[in-house]
């Protein structure tokens, strides 16, 4: 028998007590506790914040002078051109009211193709800062009496304006 043979089961149990334990914090936990301590961090901010304004949170956030969402003016703000896509649906909603604002949103279905979407898309984020995308879905649709796919893109827009 050999000396190190002797000690292989010492090997292994500090292997699994020391190593196994440092392996897991360094590839999955650790950046979830350093995303901890950053939130923890800016909640503080932002709580120091709101004590030295005397303000709530909500004063601190941008919001639209204007509503575009029920009066279709989102339309003609996203819409690439004339000929880019069919808009199928549009269905506008003030989905909450509370302390004095107002969330609007919009479910809107367009008929384009990829390329016309992803410009749609783009436009939506560039031009409309005060607006939300919060969700973008794709279904292949094949009319009755046709055999040609066609592609619904039905997103859902928000945006949070001033009851007045």
């Amino acid at each position: 028998m050999n000396a190190l043979d002797k000690y292989r089961g010492l090997a292994y149990l500090l292997a699994v007590v020391v190593l196994l334990p440092l392996l897991a914090w360094s590839l999955a936990l650790s950046g979830t506790a350093s995303q901890w301590r950053e939130t923890r961090k800016a909640e503080k901010q932002l709580d120091a914040m709101r004590q030295q304004n005397g303000t709530s949170a909500v004063s601190a956030v941008a919001l639209a002078a204007q509503e575009h969402i029920s009066d279709g003016e989102l339309l003609g703000d996203i819409l690439c051109g004339p000929g880019c896509c069919e808009v199928v649906k549009y269905v506008p909603y003030v989905t909450g009211n509370a302390d004095g604002l107002a969330l609007h949103t919009a479910e809107i279905v367009l008929n384009t193709d990829y390329k016309s979407l992803v410009q749609i898309v783009d436009n939506i984020e560039r031009t409309m800062p005060l607006s939300r995308l919060k969700s973008l879905s794709l279904r292949s649709v094949t009319p009755r009496g046709s055999n040609q796919v066609q592609l619904h893109a039905v997103l859902i827009i928000q945006q949070i304006t001033e009851n007045k």
